[in-house]
Order: C-alpha cells, then structure tokens, then sequence
C-alpha cells in the first residue's frame, strides 16, 4: 500500500535534459538574478508566440503612447 502513494512517477524527459534548460535561459552575465526574476522569465518564455500574449508591435505602440 505505501508503494502505492510513495513512488515518484516516471517522466520521459531525463533529469540532465530537464535541468539543461536553465543553462540556455540563464547566460553567464545573468547569475545574480533573482529566484523570483528567473521564474518570471521561465513563464514569459513559455507564453511566448501564444496568443496569450499581444504582438510586440502592439506592445511597442502602447508604451510609445505612454511616454
């Protein structure tokens, strides 16, 4: 029964490649971010080119109104 709720799930990505992904976020100049920052990024990078987010020039025409 303890096998049952105690057992890690398998997952088809290795832990190495998973892990590698932080690497290729976070370049050498960027070690001194934030946990927080670092999450932020890893969201806006996965909602990047969804239609969750607006098109760049949308966003540029916002801020340059803003000004």
């Amino acid at each position: 029964m303890a096998l049952d709720y105690l057992i890690a799930p398998a997952t088809s990505v290795n832990a190495e490649r998973a892990f590698s992904t932080g690497q290729l976020t976070i370049k050498h100049l960027q070690h001194n971010m934030a946990p927080e920052t670092f999450e932020a990024k890893m969201s806006v990078g996965s909602w990047f080119g969804t239609p969750f987010l607006p098109k760049i020039s949308n966003i540029a025409a916002i801020v340059s109104e803003n000004m």
